[in-house]
């Protein structure tokens, strides 16, 4: 389908019947260009200037080529600077890359105050005040010895709040880099106009607009005038959300108008021009036609929908996009303008494409895409109640996940006691059979699955680019599957390289809930904007793939910036991050130093727990991917996680009772001590954490038991009760 319509169904918006009912390719893209941002001494021939270099850092004529070049030594990336950098001043909203040239020696992997991520540019964002906002793209990664290569940061768009992008040119690790020929670039972007073409004729004074905007854009402007200039008193702006077209309910006057879609940070530069060639009082509508993306039980159940017309409706059909045989029993009610249909043989399993079409009495035709997902409510219904905890069947549970699984490798991760399972497959492809055959493995194994979306990546056809026909289809093929768990909707979609405008997404959250009701809908993200997306998700899965003291700071400041109104699930780390990028360099590794081990990650799931989670998810298993060292290759640890399972599983059934939960903090020097205390039928449970590396002593002090002093070891639990 054409991203238009894909993106256009999500909302009641108004189709020709020749552009909505038959699948077709737009001819043209999302116009544009690259336009080179000028500052000085990009090319570091004036020495210093404009550009902030480390005591370490230096300028060398390396070669005729290049003549003056910066040049950066890092003996210790923890002692040593490890940038060079200046700022550029940007507009928000803007589309942006920058580009480079690198020269290395001896470069290798040498952890620092940040992961090592040898010689790079780097491109993050600050406000207008020059203070850091939010970080944005690294380019490749230059290790070893080796003549000048060029780096690209692409996909960069400045946020909202921008006013400047940090250039950074790094060496992160130990060796020495050169760095040289510095280039940004500011990309225009504007919308692709089809409808009306530039000078058409037009016999209705209600017309259609129809454009396709680039991606990234949830909001666009269409201006309309009958003056070329666009001069503010005499132009009518409409601001459109999500979709890409715009029918008009208020007639024009006869004459010739100019219009133009302007989208965020780019006016557009060609208005095209059309002509209303027939009268304001001409009614012209087309009808309106309401109904929704549904949910249907049974075979046999009727769908309803509604029509708006000033005029008489004088027919009303009803094709199947997918079937175009099917023959539709259709009843008008009693009711105005309401209809219900079925298909003379039923709703077909899955998904349902159908194509209302409704011609008013004055001649004017509209149509509309709407989407059926028939299948029985599953077994086993999973939602997120209003105490933001996880329920089955309406009872509470406390799910433990873990990402990257294989399906032979699904027995040994039920037999760690994990419930549910993922595949990336899934988030990059669109094949529904391939996925449920993943469901199917999962639940032989007595697993459950969340599951995502192709996100567009490799595709260009995916949710970045607003194709909202694959969620559908997926959950058609899906939804009533036994092996499913929840929705995996997208995982930060703030990243630069595949981003994702909050309104385009929480359409498509909408979309899922209209077409399953019975499974939560999940989602990643992070920075300050986080809560532009809280409507596109169930519960917040946090990440943090760190030490137990920041996971702790992690969910209180995520909290703080959902508002304090988001259910939040806890997602942790299994993986060693300093060795694995020594085995993805083909550096020795060491396996009995692997980090985090069994206190570490017994008092990040615990500490978690402390903060009221409502379930446990483990970044990541992957045994059989090659370049990280995960809990999973290495059997020692794996026996140690296996241990923090099972013991959170001990703990479920105090959990998800009913009951009064107080929590605390312990400050005892540098340390800090996290409590957690539920009574249940009169009886504590408590757990205590160690969130730092130093011995400690705290007395923790509940209300209606008597203080409680305690001595913990580095990352030390101590669980009391009931």
């Amino acid at each position: 389908m054409l991203r238009t319509a894909m993106k256009c169904a999500v909302l009641p918006l108004f189709f020709s019947l020749s552009m909505l009912c038959f699948s077709l390719e737009f001819s043209g893209m999302a116009r544009g260009g690259a336009r080179r941002v000028e500052f000085s001494n990009a090319d570091f021939e004036q020495g210093r200037t404009g550009w902030e270099l480390p005591r370490n850092g230096t300028l060398e004529q390396v070669d005729e080529r290049h003549g003056l070049s910066a040049k950066l030594v890092v003996g210790d990336p923890k002692t040593d600077a490890v940038y060079i950098t200046r700022q550029l001043p940007v507009e928000p909203g803007k589309c942006y890359f920058a580009q480079g040239e690198i020269k290395t020696e001896g470069v290798v992997v040498a952890e620092g105050r940040m992961p090592s991520v040898g010689a790079c540019l780097i491109v993050e964002w600050a406000d207008r005040d020059r203070k850091w906002l939010t970080s944005g793209v690294y380019s490749k990664e230059v290790w070893g010895s080796g003549d000048w290569t060029k780096v690209v940061c692409d996909d960069l768009r400045a946020p909202t709040e921008a006013g400047y992008a940090t250039i950074f040119l790094a060496l992160r690790g130990k060796g020495i880099a050169w760095f040289d020929n510095v280039e940004f670039y500011a990309l225009d972007e504007f919308a692709d106009k089809t409808a009306p073409a530039d000078g058409a004729v037009l016999a209705t004074n209600v017309p259609r607009f129809e454009w396709l905007s680039p991606d990234g854009i949830d909001t666009c402007e269409v201006l309309l005038s009958q003056n070329a200039d666009f001069p503010a008193a005499e132009t009518i702006t409409y601001t459109v959300e999500v979709e890409d077209r715009l029918q008009l309910r208020e007639p024009l006057q006869p004459g010739v108008w100019h219009w133009r879609v302007n989208v965020f940070g780019n006016p557009d530069p060609t208005p095209y021009r059309f002509t209303i060639d027939v009268p304001s009082d001409a009614r012209c509508l087309p009808p309106q036609i309401l109904a929704d993306h549904s949910r249907l039980l049974d075979p046999s159940d009727r769908y309803t929908f509604s029509i708006e017309c000033e005029d008489d409706v004088q027919e009303v059909t009803v094709s199947d996009l997918d079937t175009p045989t099917t023959q539709f029993e259709m009843t008008e009610l009693p009711s105005d303008g309401k209809w219900q249909i079925l298909p003379h043989s039923g709703w077909k399993d899955g998904l349902n494409a159908i194509c209302i079409t409704a011609t008013a009495s004055n001649g004017a035709v509209e149509a509309k895409e709407v989407w059926i997902v028939c299948a029985p409510k599953p077994e086993k219904v999973v939602v997120i109640d209003q105490a933001g905890r996880f329920t089955e069947n309406g009872e509470r549970i406390f799910p433990l996940g873990i990402y990257q699984v294989a399906p032979e490798e699904m027995p040994e991760v039920k037999a760690a006691g994990f419930e549910v399972v993922h595949s990336y497959a899934f988030e990059g492809n669109q094949d529904d059979l391939a996925a449920k055959k993943y469901l199917d493995a999962a639940a032989a194994a007595g697993l459950r699955v969340f599951i995502g979306f192709d996100r567009g990546n490799y595709s260009k056809n995916g949710i970045v680019q607003g194709n909202f026909e694959l969620l559908a289809r997926r959950v058609g093929a899906l939804a009533s599957h036994p092996g499913l768990f929840c929705w995996y909707l997208f995982d930060e979609p703030e990243v630069p390289a595949y981003y994702v405008p909050p309104k385009q997404l929480t359409a498509f959250a909408e979309l899922l809930r209209q077409l399953d009701p019975y499974h939560p809908v999940v989602m990643t993200t992070w920075g300050d904007n986080m809560n532009a997306y809280r409507k596109t998700w169930d519960t917040h899965w946090t990440q943090c793939y760190a030490k137990p003291a920041e996971i702790v700071a992690t969910i209180a400041d995520h909290r703080r910036k959902l508002l304090y109104d988001s259910p939040i699930t806890l997602l942790i780390h299994c993986y060693d991050k300093t060795q694995s990028r020594l085995k993805k360099n083909h550096e020795p590794v060491n396996w009995d130093a692997f980090e985090p081990d069994y206190d570490w990650m017994r008092a990040a799931a615990l500490a978690g727990i402390t903060q009221e989670v409502n379930g446990l998810w483990w970044w990541w298993y992957a045994k059989s991917v090659p370049d990280w060292m995960t809990a999973a290759q290495n059997p020692r640890t794996w026996n140690d996680l296996c241990r923090v399972v099972e013991e959170v599983r001990a703990l479920r059934p105090v959990l998800n009772a009913e009951g009064a939960v107080q929590t605390g903090t312990v400050e005892a020097g540098d340390a800090k001590v996290e409590w957690w205390m539920k009574t249940v039928a009169g009886k504590h449970t408590i757990i205590i954490v160690n969130t730092s590396e130093s011995e400690v002593e705290a007395t923790i002090a509940p209300q209606g038991v008597a203080p409680i002093p305690v001595r913990l070891g580095r990352f030390g639990v101590e669980v009391i009760g009931p």
